[in-house]
């Protein structure tokens, strides 16, 4: 039997177990996300923080890595201190054991200007490596905020 989402209305089956009534059959990890919506939030808030600031630490310690992205390393310390706000945002949103629709907001709007200014930094990269770390950054920040879009109550 399939349950319906609280907020919609009740569900029945037509012929050869379709659904009918507006309803979508419902599978196993959309049924996990909508009963943990909460738990898997803010693990992801987590997530993105902790990630947020380890790449801050990197960042400061590590220049060889660095300079495959910006050979000058004028960007070291501001990409750092960006990537420490986002971190402190990010922790700050998760917080709360159910994070807040603003929170989540606000976290997909960051991850989507990193994101985007991934793209941009993109057009000038420091080395095929420097390219690709960019590249695989902007898609991780990319689907990050989209999920944290996704996983706001509607």
């Amino acid at each position: 039997m399939v349950t319906p989402h609280p907020r919609t209305r009740p569900q029945r089956k037509g012929r050869a177990g379709v659904l009918v009534g507006g309803g979508a059959p419902r599978g196993i990890l959309s049924g996990m996300l909508t009963r943990n919506r909460a738990g898997f939030a803010r693990g992801l808030l987590v997530l993105d923080g902790v990630g947020c600031a380890a790449a801050g630490g990197v960042v400061l310690a590590s220049k060889p890595l660095v300079r495959f992205v910006d050979p000058s390393l004028r960007a070291r310390v501001p990409l750092a201190v960006a990537l420490g706000a986002t971190s402190a945002l990010l922790l700050a949103g998760a917080r709360r054991p159910e994070p807040a629709n603003p929170d989540l907001e606000r976290a997909a709007a960051v991850n989507a200007a990193w994101a985007a200014t991934c793209l941009v930094a993109l057009a000038r990269p420091a080395s095929t490596t420097g390219a690709v770390l960019i590249a695989v950054t902007a898609v991780l920040d990319g689907a990050t905020g989209a999920a944290q879009w996704l996983l706001r109550e509607t």
